[in-house]
């Protein structure tokens, strides 16, 4: 969890190097070259900072940082009992990923908030004292972030990502253009298709039926056997954190089911929680086993 966490703060602070570094920019974009559409979106309204190492960084970006912000309070707050890892290099580790979301994807920054503020109170027994001073720092960042409003280089990228907050000090919800059209992405398609599914993933150049979602994309593209066989595969590799924190584990399916109805991600929880499910419990042999030879000794 902490290297995941700080392999992505590292990719915030290669954003940051880029945008204010022109000329590193320009060095970096020299040695290789982005799509077309990728290029374009990195200048389209309000992604300045939609941008790293690997050029255009977008949706899955902001689900890897929106990860590492809960395992980073969950280290924080539950893993400190185990591991003697620096607080003061978790927080800047979150706020660095924070800001990551805020630069790459507003869902994620929307999912980012909800979590932390429901895991602080889970993990953190959040009492009136520590709710004060929470809410404290929370109202500083606000308003150093609402003063780069008027600041050429973040104006725009400030307009694009505060609109789900504004709308949410509004009218009590996050609701905004992206989520909407993801809304209308979602629909019912034809029995066959839900069967055998069209065997089509992209059409002419674009997302097959013009659709985002995960849950349709993946019945769209192999139908109801393969849609329910990668979910479950999906599920079975994030309930292998269950054995760590079972309130972990709610927080990231959770995650998933939010990320996985505005695009189409299972496998990278796939990948993530498999890999690190083997890496733990080989891991934990290995200094089981040292430990033992330890103690004969």
């Amino acid at each position: 969890m902490y290297y995941y966490a700080l392999t992505h703060a590292i990719y915030v602070i290669g954003t940051l190097l880029l945008v204010f570094i022109p000329s590193l920019k320009t060095f970096w974009f020299s040695v290789f070259e982005e799509v077309v559409s990728s290029e374009m979106l990195s200048e389209s309204f309000g992604y300045t900072f939609r941008i790293g190492w690997q050029g255009f960084s977008g949706y899955r970006l902001t689900l890897h940082c929106t990860l590492s912000c809960i395992f980073l309070l969950y280290l924080f707050y539950v893993g400190k009992r185990n591991f003697q890892i620096n607080k003061k290099i978790l927080l800047i580790c979150y706020i660095l990923c924070f800001l990551g979301n805020m630069f790459y994807g507003r869902s994620g920054l929307v999912l980012t908030i909800i979590t932390s503020v429901v895991a602080s109170f889970v993990w953190g027994k959040m009492g009136i004292a520590k709710l004060v001073k929470f809410s404290f720092f929370v109202y500083i960042f606000i308003v150093c972030i609402s003063c780069l409003q008027d600041v050429p280089i973040f104006s725009e990228w400030y307009d694009w990502m505060s609109q789900p907050i504004l709308n949410f000090l509004t009218t009590g919800n996050f609701a905004n253009a992206s989520l909407e059209r993801t809304h209308e992405m979602v629909f019912m398609p034809e029995w066959n298709t839900i069967l055998f599914g069209d065997g089509y993933f992209v059409y002419d150049g674009s997302y097959y039926k013009n659709t985002d979602s995960g849950i349709i994309r993946n019945i769209l593209f192999w139908g109801i056997v393969g849609w329910i066989l990668s979910y479950v595969t999906t599920l079975y590799s994030i309930v292998s954190v269950k054995r760590k924190d079972k309130f972990l584990c709610l927080l990231i399916l959770f995650v998933f089911a939010a990320f996985e109805y505005k695009g189409d991600v299972y496998y990278e929880f796939i990948v993530l929680f498999l890999s690190a499910s083997f890496v733990d419990s080989i891991v934990g042999r290995l200094y089981a086993d040292r430990n033992a030879n330890l103690e004969v000794k």
